[in-house]
């Protein structure tokens, strides 16, 4: 492809090629700048008939003038139109008239088919909002209360104590059930305090340290058992209101030591 011609509101591309059928073709496109749009006016042709074709095109195109076309006077600056890339793959981008398409094949004396170019779409794409993943794990509930182990406020303080609270989704109320037995939230492990294994130790959240304070396994019963004392988690005095805190106590088969996953 080659610039033939280049005026203040006119471009000329031409063009050849082998079609489908072998047959080697030719064609001419002229891009011409209107006041609101830009027209592309093609022909094509077999290459044996191209002499005559051709000056047909010049004839037609000459004579072609869209709507809100600016006749320039002589001696007048010329316009905005760059050249085109250079033929062959890897040309540089034009800055002017893109280029047309490849024109379809049309036979001897056939009209020239023109088109108006869309207008170019908007740069300024917004980015997608950023979105926050909802925290992994389950809520632990209580059959007795119906409300989930909690950390008070959501905050993963060193050695907090544990309580229900009103299930509602919130990270602090998601616990992963790791393979080492351990069971976690935001970040750190349920623990018995101090590791003791008396009734009423208080249930904490502390950093992971793989200790068998932090060992505990939800049975077939419903009970959440503390594996170092073989005791349950329990919610302490029976309570069942919002901020009960948790403790370890000897299992007795009550609702207020029963656990299931939600």
């Amino acid at each position: 492809m080659g610039l033939v011609e280049q005026s203040a509101t006119a471009v000329d591309w031409e063009r050849s090629w082998t079609g489908g059928d072998g047959v080697p073709m030719h064609a001419v496109t002229r891009a011409l700048s209107g006041e609101n749009a830009t027209y592309l006016l093609t022909w094509s042709s077999a290459e044996r008939d191209w002499t005559a074709n051709g000056d047909t095109f010049r004839l037609v195109a000459a004579g072609f003038r869209p709507v809100g076309w600016v006749s320039m006077p002589q001696g007048a600056p010329p316009g905005r139109a760059e050249a085109p890339p250079a033929s062959g793959p890897g040309g540089p981008a034009s800055q002017g008239v893109p280029p047309p398409p490849p024109p379809p094949p049309a036979k001897p004396g056939g009209r020239p088919q023109t088109s108006a170019a869309a207008p170019p779409r908007s740069a300024s794409v917004k980015p997608p909002a950023p979105t926050t993943a909802p925290a992994q794990g389950r809520a632990i509930r209580g059959v007795g209360s119906g409300r989930c182990v909690d950390v008070p406020s959501r905050a993963a303080t060193e050695g907090v104590r544990l309580q229900i609270w009103d299930c509602d989704g919130r990270a602090g109320q998601k616990w992963i059930f790791s393979s080492d037995g351990t069971i976690r939230s935001l970040g750190k492990c349920l623990t018995a305090a101090g590791g003791s294994t008396a009734d009423g130790t208080r249930l904490t959240l502390t950093t992971c340290t793989g200790s068998t304070a932090q060992k505990f396994r939800l049975n077939q019963a419903n009970d959440l058992i503390y594996l170092r004392a073989d005791k349950c988690v329990d919610v302490q005095q029976w309570g069942t209101a919002n901020g009960s805190p948790l403790q370890i106590w000897s299992c007795n088969g009550q609702v207020h030591q029963k656990w299931v996953l939600a």
